[in-house]
């Protein structure tokens, strides 16, 4: 006999019906609904984004903190040149800090060949292990902005050149000075 079914899921909903228990598989199929709906939500509890993002916001403000710190040397410097009154400086870096981690190298031999094996040092215990930082580079310096009473005059930008690009080791052709408004 043939069976469309559609007949045998009516016959089984029945059956369910009249034991009770069809109760049980709808109150099973909302909750799975439910927590389908929940898993699609992009909520931040539970996935430690909330660690992540203070780590982001923390290096943020740690490389902002840095770049006005090299600002105030900068400015500090070059407030001291002859001919050289108020002094603004902006300071650009490239990218973020550098995280350098120790490593272990072993070689092997397989008859004639040699081959290295590079795997960093972890420090810890199971699933609190993490790798040994030995140190945190910082930034290179992009560029430096100096606006300065003087700053028009040929002599003091080639001597503000000189000494930022001498102090702080960067190209001259990153170093711009120019003369403050009030000038």
């Amino acid at each position: 006999m043939y069976s469309d079914g559609v007949s045998d899921v009516k016959g089984t909903v029945v059956q369910m019906k009249k034991s009770g228990k069809l109760w049980i598989v709808l109150l099973g199929a909302i909750l799975g609904l439910g927590l389908l709906v929940v898993g699609s939500l992009d909520l931040p509890f539970g996935k430690g984004e909330h660690k992540n993002t203070a780590t982001v916001t923390d290096e943020q403000g740690e490389l902002q903190a840095y770049r006005q710190e090299l600002a105030r040397e900068i400015a500090s410097l070059c407030s001291q040149v002859r001919g050289v009154g108020k002094v603004q400086v902006m300071v650009t870096l490239s990218g973020g800090y550098e995280y350098v981690y120790a490593r272990d190298l072993q070689s092997k031999t397989g008859g004639e060949s040699y081959t290295w094996e590079e795997t960093y040092v972890l420090i810890g215990s199971g699933s609190a292990q993490s790798p040994l930082l030995l140190m945190k580079k910082q930034p290179a310096i992009a560029g430096v902005g100096i606006v300065c009473q003087g700053g028009a005059d040929p002599a003091v930008q080639n001597e503000l050149t000189a000494l930022v690009s001498a102090a702080f080791g960067i190209g001259a052709n990153k170093i711009h000075v120019s003369a403050a408004q009030n000038e």
